[in-house]
C-alpha cells in the first residue's frame, strides 16, 4: 500500500511540473510508474543515481528470495536503467551487478558523495548534546542513521554485553528504522545497561552527535558490501575514499 501510493503521488504530482531533465534515485521497484510517466512518455533525459544495487542487495538481504525477486525488481529496475541517460555509481564495485541489469560501462559515471564541511567539523567531545543525554564523561560507541536490515546491528549488541561491566563505556543508537524495535527488545532482553537508544536529531545537532562519540560506526551485513555503500561514510576535502569493498 505505502509503495502504490506513493507511485501514484509521485506521478500525480510530477505531471504538473515543467522540467528539463530528471534525477532519479531509489529501487526500481519503487520508482517505475513515476519514471514511465514523467521520463519515458514525456522523452526526457534522467540521470538516475544508484546507491545500492537491485536486486543483489535485496536478495542478499533475504527481501527478494530469487528466482521472484530478479525477475521482478529486476527487470523494473533494468527497465529504468535502460532508458536513463546517465547511471551515476557511488563506487567501481558497483558495475558487475549493474552490467548483469544490462547497463554498459559507459553509461555509468563514478561521482563519490560528499559532505558539507561548513556543517560537519570537528567540536569538543563534550558538547551540549553530550551533556543532554549524560555521554560526556562516557568513551561512546555512536551509530547514528537508519536502525534497518542491512547494518547487522544486533553484532554491536553481541559487543556491548562484552563490556556491560564497564560503566565508563556507553554504546549509542540514535535514529530510527525497521529493526528498531528488534534492537531494542534485544538489549532489554540481555539487560544492556550500557546501551542507550536516542530518537533522530535536527540536522544543525548532527555536528554535537558526531563529535560526542569516541568509535563512530559504519557498518554493513557481510555479504552486500560490493552493491551498498552507507550514506553515513563522509569524505572531507582533499580525501580520497576507502579502497572499493573497504567501507564495511
Amino acid at each position: 500500500m505505502q509503495f502504490a501510493c506513493y507511485h501514484f503521488g509521485a506521478a500525480w504530482a510530477g505531471l504538473g511540473e515543467q522540467y528539463d531533465v530528471t534525477l532519479v534515485g531509489g529501487p526500481g521497484l519503487q520508482l517505475w510508474l513515476p519514471f514511465v510517466l514523467l521520463v519515458v512518455l514525456r522523452r526526457k533525459p534522467a540521470v538516475f543515481s544508484v546507491h545500492d544495487v537491485y536486486p543483489d542487495v535485496g536478495v542478499a538481504l533475504g527481501n527478494f528470495p530469487p528466482p521472484a525477486g530478479n525477475s521482478g525488481c529486476g527487470e523494473r529496475g533494468a527497465l529504468l536503467l535502460s532508458h536513463s541517460f546517465v547511471v551515476r555509481i557511488l563506487s567501481n564495485s558497483f558495475r558487475p551487478g549493474l552490467r548483469a541489469l544490462g547497463v554498459p560501462d559507459a553509461k555509468m559515471v563514478l561521482v563519490y558523495d560528499w559532505v558539507d564541511t561548513e556543517l560537519v567539523h570537528p567540536m569538543p567531545r563534550d558538547n551540549a548534546f553530550a551533556r543532554e543525554y549524560n555521554l560526556a564523561d562516557r568513551f561512546v560507541v555512536l551509530y547514528a542513521g537508519n536502525l534497518g536490515l542491512s547494518q547487522g546491528l544486533e553484532h554491536v549488541l553481541a559487543a556491548a554485553e562484552h563490556l556491560v561491566d564497564h560503566p565508563d563505556v556507553r554504546f549509542v543508537f540514535v535514529g530510527d528504522g525497521a529493526g528498531r524495535e528488534r534492537l531494542k527488545a534485544e538489549a532489554e532482553g540481555r539487560q544492556l545497561r550500557n546501551v542507550q537508544f536516542l530518537p533522530f536529531q535536527s540536522r544543525d545537532r548532527l555536528p554535537e552527535v558526531l563529535a560526542s562519540a569516541g568509535v563512530s560506526l559504519v557498518i554493513l551485513r557481510r555479504g552486500i558490501g560490493r552493491d551498498s555503500l552507507p550514506s553515513k561514510t563522509f569524505l572531507s576535502h582533499g580525501q580520497r575514499p576507502a579502497p572499493d569493498n573497504q567501507c564495511r
